[in-house]
C-alpha cells in the first residue's frame, strides 16, 4: 500500500458499490411490470443520496419496511429517472414481466 485515503461514511456504500462493480459482481435488481407501474425488488442497501430518490418518486411496498429486500413501485414514466441514478452505481437492473 502507498497510502490511505479516508472516505466520509456518507459515501461508503457507494464505494462498495464501485468495488463490486471493479470485481465483475455487480449488484442486481429486478424491475417487474405491473400494469401502470414498476415494482422494483433491491437485495441489498442503497446509498442514501438513491434511497432518498427512491422514497421520493415511489411507494416503499416491501414485505417488511426498513429490511431487505427494498421493493418500490413506481409509474412508469418516472422509471427512468430512477434506473439512470441506479445504473450509475453500476446496479445491473433486470426487467421481469
Amino acid at each position: 500500500m502507498d497510502q490511505e485515503h479516508e472516505v466520509e461514511p456518507v459515501n461508503v456504500r457507494v464505494l462498495q458499490y464501485g468495488l463490486d462493480l471493479l470485481a465483475r459482481a455487480p449488484t442486481r435488481a429486478e424491475a417487474q411490470i405491473d400494469g401502470a407501474h414498476i415494482i422494483l425488488t433491491v437485495r441489498s442497501w442503497l446509498p442514501s443520496e438513491q434511497r432518498r430518490l427512491l422514497l421520493a418518486l415511489a411507494k416503499d411496498v416491501s414485505p417488511e419496511v426498513g429490511r431487505l429486500p427494498l421493493k418500490f413501485r413506481l409509474s412508469n414514466n418516472l422509471v427512468e429517472n430512477v434506473f439512470t441514478q441506479l445504473r450509475e452505481l453500476g446496479i445491473v437492473i433486470e426487467t421481469k414481466s
